[in-house]
């Protein structure tokens, strides 16, 4: 791709596909992927525990018995469209970040040490097989006779829910129960595990599996399901981010993501009460205790955005302006683990600590994943070093791209995948040392090598916004304190984009024709939108100084100089208009009047050149300015004969419409005048005439 460098980050091949190349570059308004959630609950029958136990899969199990698991489409989709096959790592403008067996191990208390789980060959017959093992399960007589298996690429979730718990007879034997358990597996496979894009089945390839655990046979060796499940995920990550189409389906884990998520980002976090984790958590043995991600599915949550279905565009713009101090580099200290459960996780949490930090190459089915641990050093509380392997040089892309589709399943697979099973059996011969606690020097360093080699920020910017057409029934103004927060997040992203550019010109590394006109056209647009957020409601015909114009309403001023100077109250600037009653007390400092740090955050506003192509919804209705409002402002007569050049105050009263273009500006005196009332209601000119009009043409009732 035209203006990659050689040591860029990003490979020209991939990201002329990527998802975040058609938002940043081609600007184009992208889809919210679709995760397949289970819609359902299953508990767990007490006979499964021993089974569920020697295969390290109770503490899961009982993760996801207290009810059907919700997923956020948005949330889960801003973080697809970060990911990097490349490094197999999210970048973030904070560094990269990517889950890790860590998060695996103490969010959902799944086992690492183990066996691979590789691939396995299915035989043709797999469906006949499968409905004479389950034809003699004693179910409830209200249950009705087993229906047929469907057509279907794998086990159907409609088929296998015929034998849940719910429906076994109350004196079961233990085959039925054995079924039963058999069902579920591949019910917790197919829908918590191993997503796929199959619609509604389960990949084949899970049927030895399932069958193995059920029977229970001893010579089975424990399998490595945490990086089975890491392995599946980073191959829906991989494959997510070159999807752009609607309703494309997310592959992998999307639980593991999104606990990951809100573990560690102040994105989309839902509101809990942490408290610590009480006795009705806990089960008799080590692994039934829970694990950190109960908190996120066991305790009553809410949300501080109203719409967080619709959130896509807003959680765009918050990973946009991600800082180090949004992040929490470790929630899984001992102090932390202490504070929400006091007595105790589940024994997988912590038992296989020493392979999270292991090169080996994760492997689930045919997917082949690079483990790049050594790029999230900070995750771990380690120093960052740089520059460092990246995916596609532990894995090939040949290898990375293996892929079951239109190929039957062979024993050329084993073949193939074997080299990948037998490394990982050698995991522990392959860590990562480590290279000292973490600095702020370091990582300081480690983001000006960072920044500039990839593409850390999507901003969504609509290119053909529609102008906004006054009404008479357009009302004031009412949020200007987001107004300036909004202008302010604006200034904070353009010195943000200037620093990374100006770290690559110091480095040495020109910048293309391409990528300056990139640059300088973003630059304008949050520019334009900086101006745009700071004028008036309606568009007035009229020229400067008309008299219809002088009687519009104020608005907030666009200031050349130091605004103490001019407001150093809101007696002054708003004091004597109604319109503002209630925001800020007359004669105390108005906050959105003062520019800088002093300028309150509102995290609920964003302004459109970061919002997306649904940035109509990150402000009130109604409210739109535009850059033309200013040459509709009107002079008030009494100030504007002494001096052209110093505005006066409208009709309204309220804050100056402008200033002078002195180099020393001095505070404008307020013009002798009446003022009104601030509890009389005012209206413009204009708008008068608008209901007089409305009344001579309106027709009495039954007329």
């Amino acid at each position: 791709m035209a203006g990659m460098e050689m040591d860029s980050l990003l490979d020209p091949v991939i990201d002329s596909s990527h998802r975040s190349y058609f938002a940043a570059v081609e600007h184009r308004a992208l889809e919210v992927l679709r995760p397949r959630p289970p819609g359902e609950a299953i508990s767990i029958h007490h006979d499964w525990c021993d089974r569920l136990r020697e295969a390290g899969l109770l503490t899961l199990s009982r993760l996801v018995e207290v009810g059907p698991i919700q997923l956020d489409r948005s949330l889960l989709t801003v973080l697809v469209d970060r990911w990097r096959p490349e490094t197999h790592t999210f970048h973030l403008p904070c560094r990269e970040m990517t889950p890790t067996l860590q998060d695996v191990a103490y969010l959902l208390g799944l086992p690492i040490v183990g066996e691979a789980v590789g691939p396995r060959v299915v035989a043709a017959s797999w469906k006949d097989e499968l409905e004479a093992r389950f034809a003699l399960v004693d179910r409830v007589d209200e249950a009705g006779p087993i229906n047929p298996h469907p057509r279907a690429s794998g086990p159907s979730k409609t088929w296998f829910l015929q034998f849940t718990p719910a429906l076994l007879a109350a004196d079961a034997d233990e085959y039925s129960v054995t079924r039963s358990l058999e069902a579920y597996l591949l019910w917790l496979f197919g829908y918590i595990m191993f997503n796929n894009t199959h619609g509604n089945s389960v990949d084949r390839i899970l049927l030895p599996y399932a069958w193995e655990i059920a029977d229970g046979d001893e010579d089975v060796l424990p399998y490595s399901w945490g990086e089975a499940v890491l392995a599946a995920t980073y191959r829906g990550l991989c494959d997510g981010c070159m999807k752009t189409h609607g309703n494309a389906i997310l592959s992998g884990c999307p639980l593991l993501l999104q606990l990951w998520s809100y573990e560690r980002l102040a994105v989309g976090r839902p509101l809990v009460i942490h408290e610590p984790y009480h006795g009705g958590m806990y089960g008799d043995e080590e692994d039934e205790r829970p694990t950190m991600g109960t908190i996120w599915i066991w305790c009553q949550r809410s949300w501080a955005h109203a719409r967080v279905r619709r959130a896509y565009p807003e959680f765009v713009s918050e990973l946009d302006m991600l800082t180090p101090e949004d992040v929490v580099w470790e929630p899984y200290s001992p102090e932390a683990v202490a504070t929400r459960a006091p007595a105790g996780l589940s024994s997988h949490c912590s038992a296989n600590a020493s392979l999270w930090l292991t090169s080996a190459v994760l492997v689930y089915d045919i997917a082949v994943e690079a483990y790049c641990p050594w790029r999230v050093r900070r995750q771990f509380g380690q120093r960052q070093e740089f520059p460092v392997p990246t995916a596609l040089e532990r894995v090939s892309r040949q290898d990375h791209r293996l892929s079951r589709s239109g190929l039957p399943c062979s024993d050329d697979w084993l073949t193939k995948i074997q080299p990948w099973v037998d490394q990982w059996e050698q995991a522990d011969e392959h860590l990562v040392h480590p290279t000292g606690p973490h600095t702020d020097s370091f990582f300081r360093a480690y983001l000006t090598w960072y920044l500039p080699r990839t593409r850390a920020r999507l901003v969504f910017v609509d290119t053909h916004p529609q102008p906004h057409q006054a009404r008479p029934q357009d009302g004031y103004a009412r949020h200007h304190v987001e107004a300036l927060a909004g202008a302010l997040r604006l200034c904070n992203m353009m010195e943000t984009d200037c620093s990374t550019y100006l770290t690559r010109v110091r480095a040495g590394s020109p910048m293309t024709q391409f990528e300056q006109t990139e640059a300088w056209s973003r630059q304008r647009d949050q520019l334009r939108q900086v101006a745009h957020n700071f004028g008036t409601r309606v568009q007035y015909e009229d020229s400067h100084r008309s008299s219809q114009a002088s009687s519009s309403f104020p608005c907030p001023s666009t200031v050349h100089g130091p605004t103490s100077q001019f407001f150093p109250s809101a007696a002054t600037a708003f004091g004597h208009t109604g319109m503002f009653r209630g925001t800020a007390p007359v004669g105390g400092p108005y906050p959105g009047m003062v520019l800088g740090p002093q300028i309150p955050a509102y995290t609920g506003f964003y302004p459109d050149a970061g919002a997306g192509p649904s940035s109509s919804s990150f402000r009130p209705d109604n409210e739109t300015f535009t850059l033309d409002d200013f040459d509709s402002l009107s002079l008030e007569e009494p100030a504007a004969q002494g001096d052209p050049d110093v505005l006066g105050y409208s009709q309204l009263g309220g804050a100056p419409l402008g200033i002078s273009q002195q180099q020393t500006p001095q505070p404008l005196a307020r013009p002798e005048r009446q003022v009104r009332s601030p509890d009389v209601l005012t209206y413009s000119e204009g708008h008068v005439r608008a209901q007089q009009r409305a009344k001579r043409v309106r027709r009495p009732r039954g007329g």
